[in-house]
């Protein structure tokens, strides 16, 4: 028997190349309460018709396997349908891997090779940090960061080191911390950890 969608259900689409994964993990989240699976698409146009066609509040994107470049993905979905949240399935979930798929789009970042479990506790809190974001998008701030400086900032928070923040831009670490400075003079703070906590409560990065 089919089970009935309740206004709590998040709806997820599984973005993989890999038919016999992306269908199990798809019929696995109909099956989990406070989820409701939007089925699967196993290539970028599948997956833009997909959500063209169906209500989709978080899209799993795979990316590190096979011939997939889902980086590209994630920054064409970005682009595309600003507003789904994205996850990324890594099959290599190192501190690199995670900061890349941040610095693409996506919201969290977890192994292919997780259990279901953690894989749909990444899909919550991404679920809850859209909803964080367009609720502070909606509210008049005190102070504003520009694009990058929020996006250092939002990596920060997420436990991220200068250094790996500049690989997963593909910037210099010195253009990083010209950033940082520029963010500590904007919100009128003098450490990072200043600067994190000031733009969390101004609702300029995500509170997660």
């Amino acid at each position: 028997m089919e089970r009935s969608a309740t206004i709590r259900d998040i709806s997820v689409l599984v973005v993989d190349e890999e038919r016999a994964f992306a269908e199990s993990l798809a019929l696995a989240i109909e099956f989990q309460a406070g989820f409701r699976s939007a089925g699967c698409a196993l290539t970028f146009p599948a997956a833009t018709q997909r959500l063209r066609e169906a209500t989709v509040d978080v899209a799993l994107v795979t990316f590190g396997v096979g011939g997939v470049n889902g980086l590209d993905w994630v920054r064409r979905l970005r682009n595309a349908h600003p507003s789904i949240t994205l996850v990324t399935l890594a099959s290599n979930r190192d501190a690199v891997s995670a900061t890349m798929a941040v610095a693409a789009g996506a919201a969290q970042c977890v192994s292919r090779d997780s259990g279901l479990a953690d894989v749909l506790s990444a899909v919550r809190r991404a679920h809850c940090s859209g909803a964080d974001r367009r609720a502070a998008a909606k509210r008049p701030s005190v102070s504003q960061l520009a694009p990058r400086e929020a996006e250092v900032l939002w990596l920060l928070a997420r436990g991220s080191t200068i250094p790996l923040i500049a690989e997963g831009l593909f910037l210099s670490p010195h253009t990083v911390r010209g950033y940082l400075k520029s963010a500590f003079r904007r919100l009128g703070v003098h450490s990072q950890v200043e600067a994190v906590a000031r733009a969390r409560a101004l609702g300029l990065i995500p509170s997660y």
